[in-house]
């Protein structure tokens, strides 16, 4: 996923990218933390430019347009499917 960083000191914008979830070998694995910076306090947003749900990826029901934000170091269980298509943005706290 390519992610395009801010300078923190000018922007709460840490990193931004599109992205498309990745299927995985291993269904509902944990993911500890989807922040750039796992040692810093952030806040992430996941934006759906389609819907979102546990067959496409997501690790939870998204309608297009809806958004999420979660703690940026709390640990997720994904489902593995992959294919569902998304906004991320990294915030700095």
């Amino acid at each position: 996923m390519g992610r395009s960083v801010s300078d923190p000191t000018t922007n709460i914008v840490r990193a931004y990218c599109g992205f498309r979830f990745k299927e995985l070998q291993i269904r509902w694995q944990p993911l500890h933390g989807l922040a750039v910076n796992e040692r810093e306090c952030s806040a992430v947003v996941i934006i759906a430019l389609e819907p979102l749900n546990h067959n496409n990826g997501c690790f939870v029901n998204l309608a297009t347009g809806e958004d999420v934000c979660i703690d940026g170091n709390a640990e997720v269980l994904v489902p593995g499917t992959g294919g569902g298509l998304g906004v991320f943005i990294d915030l700095d706290l």
